[in-house]
């Protein structure tokens, strides 16, 4: 994956890699593989699958490939990868850095696209460079007898169920879309992450992982691409009934809660992007202040009206002093144009 990276002038082909990431997911892959074969594309861009096996058990390779190579259109690929690194994120990143086409949507496997799906991603994604992102509605669906509990409306959101915008349009600097059914650009993802790991890899508890969405939005945002929601883009999105115990969803939450240490940088370098863009002062790019650990010396500047943040913030980092191969202000400001992330959108 690296090398493709470093090639900035990679091209890939007119069309969308669906990438399906599966831990024993034999018993719901044949529900999502069902909806993916009625998609319909108006034959304005070819698509393929890649389905990436994260240490299953119950032979959910297997099975896929039988199932799809039994029902699926010829003209359709699927391809299936293993990989042995346990979380969504290394296999997101595996399947990722194989896929053939400009875009990519992440469909889980307990994700149904509705069969407009990938048409609608194409068109947003097509006629709008400046979109780094775009995600749609989904509707929860459950095989528990008793349907949905009476508390999960007030926590849908926390399963990627509902509305993820009060309407149709950008979504907000400080927002984010969920994973289930999100659609973005594959050079862009793979460039983003090409330099700077994911910094929820730093986290002692491995369980944070699960909101390795929200940073990819939130570098999306600083490299300065908009998020956008579409209501018409609709998916059901599959939720057992094992998943629907006060001791799951506390389980699912805690893990929200223990990523925000990091989350919380973001939206703080989010934040003074957003400030630094306004009045047209310096650009210091996010990867700058998480590596300089500003987050509680800038807690403090906030509180001190009336002074030149950007002034105060610079007069720290001179007497910081330390190790200057780092903290060199002026080598520092040679990237924070991101040269290669603005052209990835021409």
């Amino acid at each position: 994956m690296s090398s493709l990276i470093a090639n900035h002038l990679v091209k890939l082909s007119e069309g969308i890699s669906v990438i399906i990431c599966t831990f024993n997911g034999a018993l719901k892959l044949k529900s999502t593989l069902d909806h993916l074969m009625k998609q319909k594309t108006d034959r304005l861009f070819s698509w393929e699958i890649l389905l990436i096996d994260n240490s299953s058990t119950d032979n959910s390779l297997k099975i896929a490939k039988t199932y799809w190579a039994k029902k699926a259109p010829p003209n359709i690929k699927l391809t299936t990868i293993v990989e042995t690194s346990a979380g969504k994120y290394y296999a997101l990143q595996q399947g990722i850095s194989h896929a053939n086409y400009e875009f990519f949507v992440i469909c889980d496997d307990d994700n149904w696209l509705h069969e407009d799906y990938l048409l609608s991603t194409f068109n947003i994604l097509k006629n709008n460079p400046s979109i780094g992102a775009v995600g749609g509605y989904a509707t929860g669906v459950t095989d528990a007898a008793e349907g949905f509990p009476n508390w999960f409306s007030k926590v849908c959101e926390g399963y990627a169920v509902g509305p993820q915008c009060k309407q149709t349009g950008y979504v907000s600097p400080n927002g984010h879309l969920w994973g289930a059914g999100l659609a973005s650009r594959t050079l862009l993802y793979r460039e983003i992450y090409s330099n700077w790991p994911s910094l929820l890899l730093k986290s002692t508890f491995s369980q944070v992982m699960t909101t390795e969405d929200t940073e990819f939005c939130y570098r999306l945002t600083l490299a300065n691409y908009r998020l956008y929601y579409d209501e018409s883009m609709k998916l059901s999105h599959f939720i057992p009934k094992e998943k629907l115990t006060i001791a799951y969803k506390t389980s699912l939450y805690a893990n929200f809660i223990d990523s925000r240490h990091i989350l919380s940088q973001y939206q703080l370098a989010i934040k003074i992007t957003r400030w630094n863009n306004k009045h047209h002062y310096l650009k210091i790019t996010h990867y700058f202040f998480i590596k300089l650990g500003c987050y509680l010396k800038l807690r403090v500047y906030k509180k001190k009206k009336n002074i030149d943040r950007q002034r105060l913030l610079l007069n720290w980092l001179k007497k910081t002093g330390g190790n200057r191969q780092d903290f060199l202000i002026d080598k520092i400001l040679r990237k924070a144009s991101s040269p290669h992330l603005s052209r990835l959108r021409h």
